[in-house]
């Protein structure tokens, strides 16, 4: 709300959520009185929206059906688990990097979308790690000599997503994005398919509403900019993931630079990447379509 031209946003907050949080209690009050934005000397709508706790998983999918109803009510939708901090500075650099893919490739910038990595506050360092990637899950494609070099990664997790309006439309299009979310043909589908030749790599129901769905089964492609990569690591707050791995594990932001310096030297296609994606590690190969074609379209070739 209180960005600057030429990005300037009049925002709505919509909060789902399966906690007891209601429009008398006092946290709500608390919430709505920091969303001030002080450009409109007004505040920030909040929409809550309550369910039951046994509602469980099945919260992850429930955004999609608000925005089934009103996405034609914003430019731009964000969704993101409870912990991923979403900062306007990370904002203004995934918007000016989609304006640069949309002059660059104007009949196919919707294909793409920007990526994050996930990092938290190393609990003995105190300095920024990564828990979620190993180097050999790590790729530089290059784009083009407009558009240059991108990072690739074989995990896709990054709770978080953020689509323009037309991408969401497209998206229903062509494999029911906002209708058929959660666990629809296709997902029961992967998750045989996994099983078959187990990767070590879980698509959880929680993870498939933020970041797999788009594009295992959608078909979209996740980028994340070599340039201006620092400015796409988005800080999971929880900070209690990193615990999953021996620190040794860990990637830091000196372990990310040399890593991107050495792949940059020789990046490979985005086809090259993705069909390390899509065959290697999640098994795409192994499904069969007419096990779910009558409930869930699916199309990851554009």
């Amino acid at each position: 709300c209180n960005s600057k031209y030429p990005y300037i946003w009049n925002i709505t907050i919509h909060l789902q959520v399966a906690n007891g949080l209601s429009y008398d209690h006092p946290l709500y009050n608390e919430l709505q009185s920091v969303a001030y934005c002080t450009r409109t000397q007004s505040y920030i709508p909040i929409i809550l929206e309550s369910f039951e706790p046994k509602i469980g998983f099945g919260l992850n999918r429930k955004h999609r059906l608000y925005l089934l109803e009103h996405v034609e009510e914003f430019d731009y939708v964000s969704y993101a688990e409870e912990d991923m901090l979403l900062t306007p500075s990370l904002l203004t650099a995934f918007l000016k990097e989609m304006d640069k893919l949309r002059l660059a490739l104007p009949l196919s910038f919707q294909q793409y979308f920007i990526g994050f990595i996930r990092y938290e506050e190393d609990v003995v360092g105190y300095e920024r790690v990564t828990w979620e990637y190993f180097p050999h899950q790590i790729n530089v494609v290059n784009m083009g000599s407009t558009l240059g070099n991108y990072v690739v990664t074989t995990n896709l997790n990054q709770a978080i997503y953020i689509m323009s309006r037309e991408q969401l439309l497209l998206l229903e299009r062509r494999c029911d994005f906002l209708s058929k979310s959660g666990q629809n043909g296709f997902y029961k589908e992967l998750r045989r398919a996994q099983n078959q030749d187990w990767k070590f790599m879980s698509v959880g129901v929680s993870e498939w509403s933020s970041s797999f769905q788009q594009v295992l089964q959608c078909g979209m492609r996740r980028i994340i900019p070599v340039e201006h990569f620092p400015l796409f690591m988005i800080h999971h707050s929880s900070n209690i993931a990193q615990k999953r791995r021996r620190r040794k594990e860990h990637l830091t932001m000196s372990n990310w630079s040399s890593i991107i310096a050495s792949k940059s030297l020789a990046p490979i296609t985005i086809d090259e990447a993705y069909n390390t994606i899509i065959y290697q590690q999640y098994n795409l190969h192994l499904i069969e379509p007419k096990r779910f074609e009558s409930t869930a379209k699916w199309s990851y070739h554009w």
